[in-house]
């Protein structure tokens, strides 16, 4: 049964990665233009909790250890004291729809492909049924389409993912003018979402050198950009992997000239403040639902006709095959060609 009266207050969980945070802000996004009272509360893992700093209406930021059962059993009770109106999962997982359910809200909504699924309120699901892949619409039009349910909001009210870097946060906190500078994003959890270095290094010597390249990432990936650094010579080059917090990297990317990323965080950050991308996809396709929404982009993806491809949902940590052709052909010449065109 649909409802009719607006939300009092609306829990929403995603605890996978970062990416997947900021492409389900798009669906808080249109809540809150949808019920402008009502309070919106998100749960997330640790590192996502930053993302949400600042925020002009996310009213609370929980926080979910995985790995400690003490901190779910705290997290639940304090949960159901909120009284919420309604929970949405926008995972398929038996934990995240457990902690949907035990929310305490009378509506719980979630994927069909979660295993409490027949619990829920309602569901939809994530996977076409014919091709076993994501539906054709993008992520975000997914996590809209599922908190739209219960009041059958409109999918012309939908909004995009957006976050709210601070105002000292941009260009000129590292001396840097707009557009004077390329960000560059070389890291992924997957080895078969990351452009092979010695590939970066030629992409990135074909750019004008009247532009700063400026690294972003984890600080897993802060020696690796390092050694990466070592074959750009001459070029003017800043590396802030593990330096900067998710909202620091945004403000950078909305200011860049261009923001060269992967399939992976750092994309849907640039998208959620609209920079100019240009993404790169090697396993993975953009028809998954996962490409940029900047207004300005370009997607770069092998032109071969790879039966292989894609060989996944996520990422792998090896090509299965061994040859790694869907990245080893990316047409890196296109990046400067975009690179013109917007200048």
């Amino acid at each position: 049964m649909k409802q009719t009266s607006p939300p009092q207050k609306i829990l929403l969980i995603q605890t996978a990665f970062a990416g997947d945070v900021i492409l389900s802000l798009g669906a808080a996004e249109t809540l809150k233009t949808y019920f402008p009272e009502t309070e919106i509360h998100y749960v997330v893992r640790p590192e996502c909790h930053s993302l949400f700093s600042g925020h002009p209406f996310i009213r609370k930021v929980w926080v979910m250890h995985k790995k400690s059962p003490t901190a779910w059993l705290r997290l639940i009770p304090a949960l159901r004291r909120e009284s919420f109106s309604a929970a949405f999962t926008f995972q398929r997982y038996f934990r995240s729809g457990l902690l949907a359910l035990c929310s305490g809200a009378p509506i719980v909504v979630g994927y069909k492909e979660n295993p409490l699924a027949s619990l829920f309120s309602f569901s939809t699901p994530y996977f076409d049924s014919h091709t076993g892949w994501p539906s054709g619409a993008h992520e975000y039009l997914r996590c809209n389409s599922l908190v739209a349910i219960p009041w059958n909001i409109p999918a012309d009210r939908f909004l995009k993912p957006v976050v709210y870097p601070l105002p000292d946060q941009g260009a000129s906190r590292y001396g840097l003018q707009p557009r004077s500078y390329i960000v560059a994003a070389p890291g992924s959890l997957w080895f078969t979402k990351r452009l092979p270095q010695r590939l970066w290094v030629r992409l990135l010597l074909d750019l004008p050198s009247k532009y700063t390249l400026v690294f972003v990432g984890s600080a897993s990936e802060r020696y690796s950009v390092h050694d990466m650094i070592s074959f750009l010579k001459k070029r003017e080059v800043l590396n802030l992997a593990g330096a900067l917090s998710f909202l620091e990297s945004a403000a950078l990317m909305r200011d860049a000239a261009l923001c060269i990323v992967q399939d992976s965080a750092p994309l849907h950050l640039a998208s959620a403040v609209n920079a100019r991308v240009c993404a790169i996809f090697g396993s993975t396709v953009p028809s998954f639902g996962f490409g940029p929404l900047s207004d300005q982009h370009v997607v770069l993806e092998t032109s071969e006709n790879l039966a292989c491809r894609p060989c996944g949902i996520h990422g792998r940590q090896r090509c299965p095959q061994g040859h790694f052709k869907c990245m080893e052909t990316i047409p890196l010449h296109r990046v400067k060609e975009f690179l013109d065109q917007l200048c």
